[in-house]
């Protein structure tokens, strides 16, 4: 496993708050981002993640497991290459709402889903239908591998001269119901009904907005991909993913 050192200068983020140490680093003239684990051992969810949207065709950023010096300690931690090509800008999704925006308490997931749409198209010039797809794609993944952290800050576009494109998923490394191990049974099902999603609503049934779409997408990927036991090596990940895949064919 690779090893590298970092400065203390270089690296950025509040471990008190439960945020990664993130540090920007200059390879062989490439920009990469490392992460730090926290006790969610973000790292080998992140290649999973991978893994698995690699076999459903989905773009999405490659993260690799590593080792690194920080603090006069060697932490596990996860790198990946920046996806942003010179004069690239990287936008959230919640950046380019702009300041005006504002969400409404108690609002349901269809409505702000659909405000979102309407406002980020209107200003970055993609059509509503386009980026409805994209958002639900990403919602959709999320639902497999339950992750918990999809803020709209998570979600982004590739910026250049003012012409925007969709950016690959990145950021699942809390997922897997904060495990790596195999789950009993009962535990599964009990971690699953306690998962909460985001960014539209804490339920994932309704934050996955159209479930038929989601599932018209299931199908897709599965087809796509085949057996899912050729490309997901950890096993309690891959019990998680059948798992959460029939309980969204069945919704």
């Amino acid at each position: 496993m690779q090893m590298l050192e970092l400065s203390t200068s270089n690296v950025f983020g509040s471990y008190s708050l439960g945020e990664q140490y993130k540090c920007w680093l200059n390879i062989k003239g490439v920009k990469h981002l490392i992460k730090i684990n926290t006790n969610y051992r973000e790292s080998l969810k992140e290649v999973t993640a991978y893994k698995l949207a690699k076999a459903f065709g989905i773009p999405c950023v490659e993260y690799k497991e590593i080792q690194v010096k920080f603090r006069g300690s060697v932490r596990n931690a996860c790198i990946c290459r920046s996806y942003l090509r010179d004069g690239e800008n990287n936008i959230s999704l919640w950046g380019s709402l702009g300041n005006r925006f504002t969400t409404k308490r108690g609002e349901p997931a269809t409505s702000l889903f659909e405000r979102v749409v309407k406002s980020t198209s209107y200003r970055i010039g993609i059509s509503e239908r386009s980026l409805a797809d994209y958002i639900k794609t990403i919602l959709t993944f999320d639902y497999i591998i339950c992750n918990t952290d999809r803020h709209l800050n998570n979600i982004s576009f590739i910026e250049n001269n003012s012409i925007y494109r969709f950016a690959p998923i990145y950021d699942n490394g809390k997922s897997f119901l904060n495990t790596d191990g195999i789950l009993t049974d009962s535990d599964l099902i009990s971690r699953s009904n306690k998962y909460k999603s985001k960014p539209f609503s804490s339920n994932p049934k309704s934050n996955i907005i159209d479930k038929d779409y989601s599932k018209l997408l299931v199908n897709k990927w599965l087809n796509y991909s085949g057996s899912l036991d050729k490309h997901i090596v950890n096993k309690g990940h891959l019990k998680i993913i059948k798992y959460r895949i029939n309980k969204l064919l069945n919704l």
